[in-house]
């Protein structure tokens, strides 16, 4: 269970999640083939990653990165306090509502083929590992099986890391215009 008396006396009241896709190994995917993954996360609207190609046989964990850059495929959010028109929403406010939904919720993600347009399966990921807790970095290594979309049967597995680390937040005068605040470290 939380212990809220961590969170709300916690300095560090806005958070940067990072999903980072690490791996996928499949049981039937052909060399070459390129995916990409997919994600609605807390507020945020639908997000997708760079395009990978697979680089292995069924069976084999495949490294992930960019099909492009080479770079690692990965997913970040940051949380903080916002302003919209006149009306501010503090960053205790936003942390609060994001460590409710990191404890009771999974991240969905989506996996696609590329080049045929369709879904090979999703991943539901735990988040509750990822309430920090007073501390200013969670992170949590995993691999979780890939279900299709239709049968719900395993087409194989992603390895991701999820890590949240706490920020100072906006202050909250700031967020309303006021006189702006020293810049951020």
């Amino acid at each position: 269970p939380i212990c809220w008396k961590f969170e709300e006396e916690d300095l560090l009241q806005a958070d940067e999640i990072c999903l980072e896709l690490l791996t996928l190994r499949t049981f039937a995917m052909s060399i070459g083939e390129r995916v990409y993954f997919q994600l609605r996360f807390f507020l945020f609207p639908p997000a997708r990653t760079a395009t990978a190609a697979l680089a292995g046989k069924p069976g084999e964990a495949c490294l992930l990165r960019s099909a492009v850059t080479n770079e690692r495929l990965a997913l970040v959010y940051h949380l903080d306090g916002y302003a919209a028109g006149k009306a501010a929403t503090s960053a205790a406010m936003v942390h609060r509502r994001l460590v409710e939904h990191l404890s009771v919720r999974s991240a969905d993600i989506e996996v696609w083929n590329a080049d045929s347009g369709m879904q090979i399966g999703s991943v539901a990921v735990p988040l509750e590992m990822l309430v920090r807790q007073g501390h200013q970095v969670a992170k949590v290594e995993g691999e979780h099986a890939v279900l299709d979309p239709v049968t719900g049967e395993a087409r194989g597995t992603l390895r991701l890391l999820l890590v949240n680390r706490g920020r100072p937040p906006t202050p909250y005068q700031q967020l309303l215009g006021g006189q702006p605040g020293p810049p951020p470290p």
